[in-house]
């Protein structure tokens, strides 16, 4: 590739045994947000690394915290589990809810070895 794009969104998980390498492989392109579909958004911090992570649930058919199936946060709480130790430098999760950011704190509760904390 010649040129790198600002934005990349790929299909996957943070489960995929490929995610680490995507991104390592990110560091080095100008490449300013690395998004995993469906609620994955990661961006830069001060070293140039994809360790700021944002998890935002954007999906029309939940239109207020209750209609959210449990599952779902389940799903993300247990990939998020899964973060190598001190990986992230930031987190941060929300569902949008007809334009409101609605947090939702039990995923970053998860996210604690992951912050290093």
């Amino acid at each position: 590739m010649t040129k790198c794009p600002a934005h990349l969104t790929v299909h996957g998980s943070l489960g995929d045994a490929e995610f680490p390498k995507w991104l390592a492989n990110s560091k080095p392109t100008k490449l300013e947000t690395f998004s995993i579909l469906d609620w994955y958004d990661f961006t830069r911090d001060k070293t140039g690394a994809f360790t700021r992570l944002d998890v935002v649930i954007r999906e029309a058919r939940y239109r207020k915290l209750a209609d959210l199936p449990p599952y779902v946060v389940k799903d993300i709480v247990a990939s998020i589990r899964k973060l190598p130790a001190g990986s992230l430098t930031h987190l941060a999760a929300n569902i949008d809810l007809r334009g409101t950011l609605v947090p939702l704190p039990e995923i970053v509760k998860a996210g604690k070895k992951a912050l290093g904390a």
